[in-house]
């Protein structure tokens, strides 16, 4: 995909998180298909966002002081 295309798309997915966030807070749903999302427009397959979100998990729960440092 060209990059003004990309760039395109992108800018699109910002513009559905702001509309969310005028109206509401964010859900745990919004921001894991919205990242999922950015993930697979820049070319990523299933099991590349499958493991960024597993990991995005982990340092959440870190930060959170819910899961152990590994």
């Amino acid at each position: 995909m060209p990059a003004e295309r990309l760039g395109e798309l992108l800018i699109q997915l910002v513009e559905v998180v702001i509309q969310i966030r005028r109206s509401r807070e964010p859900e745990a749903a919004d921001t894991d298909a919205i990242a999922s999302s950015c993930l697979r427009l820049c070319g990523l397959g299933e099991p590349v966002v499958t493991a960024a979100r597993d990991e995005a998990r982990i340092l959440l729960g870190r930060l959170a002081g819910t899961a152990p440092h590994v």
